[in-house]
């Protein structure tokens, strides 16, 4: 995947959608790599999904990308964001506030997609906006799936509506039929 994706910026360095395809096998490959790499790739996939943008500011899939990086960054625990400054030298800055906002103009490009609407719900939690994350949830159940991942993240709003103790109906439910 990150060598196709790679050989694709090599090809034409002003495509967004190659530069957001690195990001997305870098991340992709994340489960996978050492800690060293994963900073490295965590530094690399910011970089190229900011470029992404940069080229193409309607891709609302870099946003959703970046959103995810400011996330996982913001959430990291004091220990591990501590050795990653130690001993490789930190990574760039995340935050709750940045994630939000991503995922806020990934769902003014394509507000339709629940993929975007279940992690902006996710970073609500993480903010302790339980109602907002609620509301967030209970509107990727009224929506149609445009893909896998989107079917996926609409199962996931129906479980996690569930765990929060709040009562749902909805096709989402009964699996998607």
């Amino acid at each position: 995947c990150l060598a196709t994706a790679e050989r694709a910026v090599a090809a034409d360095t002003n495509s967004a959608r190659a530069r957001l395809s690195v990001g997305i096998c870098l991340a992709k490959n994340f489960p996978y790599v050492d800690n060293q790499t994963k900073v490295n790739y965590s530094r690399r996939l910011k970089e190229e999904t900011e470029r992404a943008i940069a080229l193409d500011p309607k891709l609302d899939l870099a946003y959703h990308m970046l959103a995810r990086w400011h996330f996982e960054v913001a959430e990291m625990n004091f220990i591990l964001r501590g050795i990653a400054k130690l001993v490789y030298g930190g990574i760039p800055q995340g935050t709750l506030a940045d994630a939000r906002a991503n995922f806020e103009k990934a769902l003014a490009l394509a507000p339709r997609r629940v993929i975007h609407r279940h992690q902006l719900a996710q970073t609500l939690l993480a903010l302790h906006k339980r109602p907002d994350a609620i509301a967030q949830l209970q509107h990727c159940l009224t929506l149609t799936p445009a893909d896998k991942d989107d079917a996926e993240a609409q199962q996931a709003a129906a479980k996690q509506l569930r765990d929060l103790g709040v009562a749902t109906e909805s096709k989402a439910l009964a699996g998607g039929q």
